[in-house]
């Protein structure tokens, strides 16, 4: 066989090559695609609660740095808490038989602060889901504390250990203080 013919071969076979692995990657496109819109929509998002926003400030305790997250479930515990948090002002009223009080730190740009709009808990994994959109379109990238301080409905807190997420930061452990 002729060096012309060896290389007319070689690049008959790097095509065929290229093409299966070209059909491949479409393939696997298609099947991933049909895998994740089967997936439920619980897995996906969180059932809206009864809340109520109390406050939102820039805050946050001292020595923090990070993500933060606590539920109050009686008032001492709440007075404890917008202490510990470095909140500023008048603690807003709450009815303690029907609510507590979840704390939760995060971090937003200086120029892009966080809004909160709603907050959803998925009870299968117990993760409350604040959802507290940018207000700004382009936003520096330094990191400035925000604290939710939501009024909680006490029927739609899970048992057990929760956890707590805004927007789609990594998740955070929230501590139960009484």
């Amino acid at each position: 066989m002729g060096i012309a013919n060896h290389r007319t071969w070689w690049m008959m076979a790097r095509r065929i090559v290229a093409r299966r692995m070209v059909a491949r990657l479409v393939v696997l496109s298609v099947v991933a695609t049909l895998v994740v819109g089967a997936l439920p929509a619980s897995g996906l998002s969180a059932d809206p609660i009864g809340h109520r926003l109390l406050a939102s400030q820039k805050r946050t305790p001292a020595g923090v740095t990070g993500q933060l997250g606590r539920l109050a479930s009686t008032r001492n515990a709440y007075h404890e808490m917008w202490e510990h948090f470095r909140l500023r002002g008048e603690r807003p009223r709450v009815n303690w038989q029907r609510k507590k009080v979840l704390l939760v730190t995060t971090g937003e740009s200086s120029i892009c602060p966080l809004r909160f709009e709603k907050l959803g808990v998925h009870h299968e994994n117990k993760t409350f889901r604040v959802k507290a959109p940018s207000s700004g379109d382009v936003c520096t990238d330094d990191w400035t504390p925000r604290t939710f301080v939501i009024a909680v409905a006490r029927g739609s807190i899970p048992e057990g250990k929760l956890n707590a997420r805004v927007n789609s930061y990594r998740r955070v452990w929230v501590r139960r203080v009484r």
